[in-house]
């Protein structure tokens, strides 16, 4: 199965390589929208949505002008809504646009690849619970989590609550002794990591730096699967792995030019329909009972918090230097309409963090879908006058 699977994953990489480079030059900063109200790029209409455009920079620009970045992505289509970012990638060492920057760590965003496996191939009922060592924060050197201990009154830890709340040690555990090293490699390379993805646009490749498995033990195969390996990972890459989940493992192109309509070889599924289902159902904890619930908590999100969902992550990254915060997902998770990422970098004082980014950026989303959205500023002064009557 493992030999068939590499072989597929060749095979797709080559069938998509041309497409992958044939695309567009992603510029390090956008136009403001002609007089015609479209943003380009080398003198092409994008599919950029200015209004959602213009509110995340804004909005970004407003919370600390940190390293930032978000994309939203329309489900049914692959066309790019928003591709917006903080502070300007020159400013802080990247020739690449923000969105394209390949050294991000992937973070706890690598227990979605986890995740994935585990319900395709193991059947794992997401809400079945075990007894778990050792506790969540950490993956401990001493391997407590490999053992099991009774269920306490208070219940044990499924992998429904478990990605929800990130817990590492129960990703370890369910690596080392449901899938395998070579199991979760290939799902990763399923999900993107290591080889181009189909676009109009060009994108720079995720690296995956697997442990090697002759010499690795099991302490460090489980902090892989759990988000602690030298994974990097590019917002854009995240947002075509949502893009499959969302249109129920069926990987699709995505898009920024208007007239393109990049064509791909039939492709097998990343993951199958009933796989992405369960993935897509488990997402809601993280928005409900999970790691972005302070994110989603503001009244001014109550109308999209009950359809929300994704997966959030955090890691201090070398490149660039500080705390990395991911938030990945949908909405509505059971019927997506679009998919969102956003990734901050803290600089010197923590301002605010990718779920909140991600947040308001499925806000805005939302406001524009139905009709309601007024410029940034007028959104603005609108809260303030709320807030003094």
């Amino acid at each position: 199965m493992r030999c068939l699977i590499s072989i597929f994953l060749k095979i797709l990489a080559l069938m998509i390589s041309d497409l992958a480079a044939a695309g567009v030059q992603i510029p390090l900063n956008f136009d403001a929208p002609n007089e015609s109200g479209k943003i380009q790029i080398q003198g092409k209409n994008t599919t950029l949505v200015p209004k959602i455009q213009e509110h995340m920079e804004k909005f970004i620009a407003s919370k600390g002008n940190q390293i930032a970045s978000v994309i939203v992505v329309e489900v049914k289509t692959g066309k790019i809504l928003a591709m917006a970012q903080g502070l300007k990638p020159e400013n802080w060492g990247s020739s690449v646009n923000t969105a394209l920057h390949n050294s991000f760590p992937a973070a706890s965003l690598f227990k979605t690849i986890s995740s994935a496996a585990a319900i395709e191939l193991s059947n794992l009922n997401p809400d079945f619970e075990i007894g778990l060592r050792g506790g969540c924060s950490h993956v401990m050197p001493d391997g407590s989590w490999l053992r099991s201990t009774p269920i306490g009154k208070f219940g044990g830890i499924s992998l429904r609550k478990a990605y929800g709340l990130s817990c590492n040690g129960y990703y370890a555990r369910l690596a080392v002794s449901d899938l395998g090293l070579g199991v979760i490699n290939d799902f990763a390379h399923r999900f993107g990591f290591d080889r181009p993805i189909p676009a109009d646009f060009d994108i720079p490749v995720s690296p995956l730096n697997s442990p090697n498995p002759q010499t690795s033990s099991a302490n460090t195969v489980g902090a892989f699967a759990a988000g602690f390996g030298l994974v990097g990972l590019t917002p854009v890459l995240s947002a075509w792995q949502m893009l499959a989940v969302a249109n129920d493992g069926a990987p699709m192109p995505l898009r920024i030019l208007e007239d393109s309509s990049p064509s791909m070889p039939p492709m097998p599924r990343v993951i199958s329909e009933d796989a992405a289902k369960v993935l897509r159902n488990i997402m809601s904890q993280s928005v409900l009972r999970g790691t972005a619930t302070a994110a989603f908590r503001n009244r001014k999100f109550s109308a999209i918090r009950p359809f929300a969902g994704g997966k959030t992550g955090t890691l201090n990254g070398k490149s660039p230097e500080g705390l990395t915060t991911w938030f990945a997902g949908m909405m509505p998770v059971g019927r997506p309409e679009v998919v969102v990422t956003a990734v901050t970098v803290a600089g010197q004082r923590w301002v605010i963090k990718g779920p909140q980014i991600a947040s308001e950026a499925l806000w805005i989303y939302n406001e524009v879908k139905n009709g309601r959205a007024a410029t940034y500023a007028e959104d603005r002064d609108l809260r303030r006058r709320k807030r003094k009557s």
